[in-house]
């Protein structure tokens, strides 16, 4: 394996300068050596030494992401779209899975700060997760949900509310539909607030009679599946099926198919997030498709401490995505 001192070797200078080319100082290098030392460092296949080279910088060019489950689709797309910006601004990033465990939270976060990482992107599974003790170490945090004030990080997310608002006054006004069965997340989880914020808004904003009834599921197919099953064996059959997420609404079809219902003539069905896999679905599912590309890059860029342009009112607001599964 090549070193510094190959490579200065190779080029004729000092490893000093060597390490000057590839830390981006403290001291200048001409152009002209600057380029030998490169095509030097290319020859050999060299490589610098992470570690070494953050004692030297102070920065480990890593960056942290923490979500509540990688095998919800919609957090592996979100892992796509930021590993994406955080190459873009010379970033490695490193991912951890918190099993919607808020002390497995806490035991990644505190990991991420013992690699000194550069930066944390957290998606917390627990609204009141306590970040300051990561500010105090230096380590800027960018929360992907909203914070309450006494946190010190920034966020970027998806005006949820809104967005639930809209999705649910196409079934009222588009479908005219009389009863709606809201499926949200087991505690206050995933938005839960946010959507039973906008679906009601939508319901006393109309001049429709909707009927309007809420349960609850954990965030994936099989919980949803299970809890559909028997709220249907037991309660008369809604217009439409609202899911706080796409994974929530596959599981619904499902149960919906197991039971002989028709999608969308019986029972309509929206989900919300906007994965890959909804156009996909039997039949292809209506949902909200969060910008996470536009949420990606904004939260790298506060990581580095870009001069960001204030975001468009309307960047961060969901797609409308109309498909089989409500009627379309």
């Amino acid at each position: 394996m090549a070193t510094a001192k190959d490579v200065a070797d190779r080029a004729g200078t000092s490893t000093a300068v060597v390490s000057y080319v590839f830390n981006n100082g403290p001291r200048p290098v001409s152009e002209a050596t600057k380029a030998r030392v490169l095509q030097a460092a290319k020859d050999l296949n060299y490589r610098p030494h992470a570690a070494a080279r953050s004692l030297t910088t102070g920065r480990t060019d890593s960056f942290g992401l923490v979500v509540p489950s990688i095998q919800n689709p919609f957090f592996g797309e979100l892992a796509h779209a930021v590993e994406i910006a955080a190459k873009a601004a010379g970033h490695l990033l490193l991912i951890a899975d918190s099993a919607m465990d808020p002390e497995q939270e806490r035991r990644q976060i505190d990991a991420f700060v013992g690699r000194r990482v550069d930066g944390i992107i957290l998606v917390s599974c627990e609204t009141k997760q306590d970040i300051s003790g990561v500010i105090s170490n230096g380590i800027p945090v960018v929360a992907l949900h909203p914070v309450g004030k006494e946190q010190p990080s920034k966020t970027v997310f998806m005006n949820y509310s809104k967005a639930a608002e809209s999705l649910a006054n196409h079934l009222i006004v588009k479908h005219r539909i009389d009863s709606l069965l809201l499926m949200t997340a087991v505690s206050e989880r995933g938005g839960s607030k946010d959507h039973r914020t906008g679906v009601t808004t939508a319901i006393a904003n109309s001049s429709e009679a909707v009927q309007l009834r809420e349960i609850q599921a954990d965030v994936s197919r099989a919980s949803a599946y299970e809890v559909c099953r028997l709220y249907l064996k037991e309660n008369k059959k809604p217009d439409a099926i609202y899911c706080a997420t796409d994974e929530q609404a596959y599981g619904v079809l499902a149960a919906l198919n197991s039971l002989g219902i028709n999608v969308p003539q019986e029972i309509k069905v929206v989900g919300f997030d906007g994965t890959s896999h909804s156009e996909f679905s039997v039949p292809s599912l209506t949902t909200v498709r969060q910008p996470l590309e536009i949420i990606a890059k904004r939260a790298i860029d506060l990581l580095i401490g870009a001069d960001v342009e204030p975001l468009p009112q309307d960047a961060l607001d969901g797609q409308l995505v109309i498909r089989h599964s409500c009627g379309c």
